[in-house]
C-alpha cells in the first residue's frame, strides 16, 4: 500500500462517547446496574467511566453496547447533540453544515466499521466465553 492510500487516524470526543452511550441507556429504559449485569462486570465503576467520557470502552465492551442498545457507530461516536446546538437562528447554513458533518462522520464510520469487523469474530468468542465462565463461577 502506497502512502497515498494511508488516511488520518480520525479523532474521537470521548465526552461526546459518553454522553451518547448514557442517551441510549436511558432510551432503552436501563439502569447503570442492568448494562452491568449485561456486560459481565463486578461492579457499574467502569460504566460510569465510559458514560462519564473519562474512558473509552474496549472493543468488545463497545460491541455489546452497541447490540444492546441496537446502536451503529454512528449512534455512539456521531454528532447528534451538536450539529443542531448552534443552529437555533437557521440561517441556511445549517442544512449545508448538517449535510457535510453527516458526510465526514459517515466515512469516518466506515473506516471504524471496517477496522472493527476485523476484530469482532474473535473479541466476541472470548467475551461470550468469559461471560460463560463468569456465569458458571462458584458463589
Amino acid at each position: 500500500m502506497g502512502s497515498g492510500a494511508l488516511r488520518q487516524r480520525p479523532e474521537y470526543d470521548m465526552k461526546l462517547i459518553g454522553r451518547n452511550l448514557r442517551r441510549l441507556r436511558k432510551a432503552k429504559g436501563l439502569s447503570v446496574d442492568d448494562v452491568r449485569k449485561y456486560l459481565c462486570m463486578g461492579s457499574v465503576q467502569a460504566v460510569y467511566k465510559y458514560e462519564g467520557g473519562k474512558s473509552y470502552p474496549p472493543v468488545d465492551t463497545m460491541f455489546a453496547l452497541m447490540e444492546l442498545y441496537g446502536a451503529s457507530v454512528e449512534d455512539i461516536v456521531g454528532m447528534h447533540e451538536s450539529i443542531g446546538a448552534n443552529c437555533e437562528n437557521d440561517t441556511g447554513d445549517c442544512n449545508e453544515k448538517r449535510r457535510l458533518a453527516s458526510g465526514v462522520w459517515e466515512m469516518q464510520s466506515m473506516i471504524l466499521m471496517e477496522r472493527m469487523r476485523e476484530y469482532q469474530a474473535k473479541r466476541l468468542e472470548r467475551y461470550y466465553k468469559l461471560c460463560a465462565q463468569y456465569a458458571n463461577r462458584p458463589r
